[in-house]
C-alpha cells in the first residue's frame, strides 16, 4: 500500500533534482527492508518530509542501495538522513 502511495506521489512531485523519481521510489522500496527506516516512516512528520521534501528525496535518491549491506555505509547514510529530517 505504501509503495503505491510513493509511486503515485513520485509522479506528481516534479522538480529539477539531480536524481529522478524512479530512483527515489526504488531506493525507498529497498530502504523499507530496514527496521530503522520503517521506524522513521511511522512518524507522520518524517513521512511527510520523506514524501514532499526535495532535499530529503534527493538524499534518498542518491543512496547506493547496493552498499547498504555494509554496516559502515548504512550507519553513514542513516546519520545523513536523520540529520536532514531534523
Amino acid at each position: 500500500m505504501l509503495d503505491i502511495i510513493f509511486e503515485i506521489l513520485s509522479i506528481f512531485i516534479s522538480g529539477t533534482s539531480k536524481v529522478n523519481e524512479q530512483a527515489i521510489a526504488k531506493n525507498i522500496k529497498v530502504l523499507k527492508r530496514y527496521p530503522w527506516f520503517e521506524d522513521l516512516l511511522k512518524e507522520q512528520r518524517n513521512r511527510d518530509k520523506i514524501i514532499f521534501n526535495k532535499k530529503i528525496r534527493n538524499i534518498i535518491g542518491r543512496c547506493k542501495t547496493n552498499k547498504l549491506n555494509n554496516d559502515r555505509y548504512q550507519v553513514k547514510f542513516q546519520y545523513r538522513l536523520l540529520r536532514a529530517l531534523k
